[in-house]
């Protein structure tokens, strides 16, 4: 999962100290957080109103806690954040099903961006769904159209400026709220938002784009 060189960056506790390296064990622990999450998903889902994207923001989020109180002395990081994703999971699943925060933040700045356009809100509810699915993807099987769009879209995400597509990554990959990216980054959750409509922007250009190179 680590490679040798992140395991001694980990096991130095230098990242404690430099936003930068702390963000490169956090995603390179991301797809193990993710492999994490569809086993509690299917253990501990009670409730039909709650989706992946729930759990999945519930482990990121006790993964970060995990990394904040982690010392060496706590032994093999994954075990002891391991206790914290579970712990925060199950807390989460025994609770009282709330409104999805995270919908509400996405439509606000897909409303912005749509200006009263219904397509326009479409086609960015469209890319989100797009990019939503990469986490499905792990738990339901696919293929056809919707997976060479979904192939498509996630290169595309590669492209991007690096702020634009952590925000992209954190947010439809992994659930998480983007206050919460406000405070991983380091800054404002108007920046955040911000970064968020600039790159459904660039996604939606590319599609546009591509489809007059057919019509």
């Amino acid at each position: 999962m680590l490679t040798s060189e992140q395991l001694k960056l980990l096991n130095s506790l230098d990242w404690k100290y430099s936003r930068d390296k702390k963000n490169i064990l956090v995603e390179a622990l991301l797809p193990w957080v993710n492999r994490v999450t569809v086993s509690l998903f299917k253990k501990y889902n009670l409730s039909s109103e709650y989706e992946f994207g729930d759990f999945m923001h519930t482990s990121l989020i006790s993964m970060y806690r995990a990394l904040d109180n982690y010392d060496v002395d706590n032994g093999d990081f994954c075990a002891y954040a391991y206790k914290y994703m579970k712990g925060g999971v199950i807390s989460f699943a025994t609770q009282k099903p709330v409104n999805n925060f995270i919908y509400s933040e996405r439509l606000f700045d897909i409303e912005s961006l749509a200006n009263g356009d219904e397509y326009q809100k479409y086609q960015y509810t469209a890319i989100g769904v797009l990019l939503e699915h990469e986490i499905y993807s792990e738990i339901v099987a696919d293929g056809g159209e919707l997976s060479v769009l979904r192939d498509n879209i996630k290169s595309l995400v590669t492209s991007l400026e690096s702020n634009q597509k952590k925000i992209l990554v954190y947010h439809y990959y992994y659930a998480v709220k983007l206050k919460d990216i406000a405070d991983i980054l380091q800054i404002s959750t108007a920046r955040v938002s911000q970064l968020h409509k600039q790159a459904l922007i660039n996604l939606r250009q590319h599609f546009i784009l591509e489809d007059s190179k057919y019509g």
